[in-house]
């Protein structure tokens, strides 16, 4: 009996060492090619929502992932000028075709390429106001014109003394 339950521990043991290394091993041989599936995202330092941003990717860009930690993955850019860490939430390994067809001529930008690819257009918001006229839509108007510089949310991080919180493997 002790013998089954010591083979067992020995095997969880090990499959968690695995599942550790499996996190925070470089991904190499075949690297994964993914597309960003946001408006844009920000490239990262390091792997947190708080570390600096280095530089941004748009929508239907593809990057290759080349690490990956946890929900976080460093990828470089197609031309590799550029490397940096982006939340797993910001890629789908779908593949992003942008290409002009009848019903989508070329001058159409990002953003609406990345709304319709969500289901989501101005002939859409148009139709929900109408069935909703009740709903205020002023703050969310608001609130997407509204841009707030890295460098005042950097020193508003650092004036507040806000880190990213240690995880247990760090402790």
């Amino acid at each position: 009996m002790k013998c089954a339950i010591r083979e067992r521990v020995r095997l969880g043991l090990f499959l968690a060492a695995i599942g550790l290394l499996a996190a925070v091993v470089p991904v190499r041989a075949g690297d994964p090619v993914m597309s960003v599936h946001i408006r844009r995202a920000d490239l990262r330092q390091s792997p947190s929502f708080l570390a600096r941003v280095t530089a941004s990717v748009e929508y239907g860009e593809t990057v290759t992932v080349r690490e990956r930690r946890d929900e976080w993955m460093r990828v470089t850019t197609d031309s590799e000028q550029t490397a940096g860490w982006l939340h797993q939430s910001a890629l789908t390994r779908s593949r992003i075709e942008l290409r002009a067809t009848e019903s989508a001529p070329a001058s159409v930008t990002t953003d609406e390429v990345a709304l319709a690819g969500k289901g989501f257009s101005p002939e859409v918001e148009a139709e929900f106001k109408t069935r909703h006229q009740d709903v205020s839509f002023e703050w969310v108007d608001r609130m997407e014109k509204m841009t707030v510089p890295v460098a005042d949310v950097s020193r508003f991080l650092e004036e507040g003394q806000v880190a990213p919180a240690a995880k247990e493997a760090d402790r």
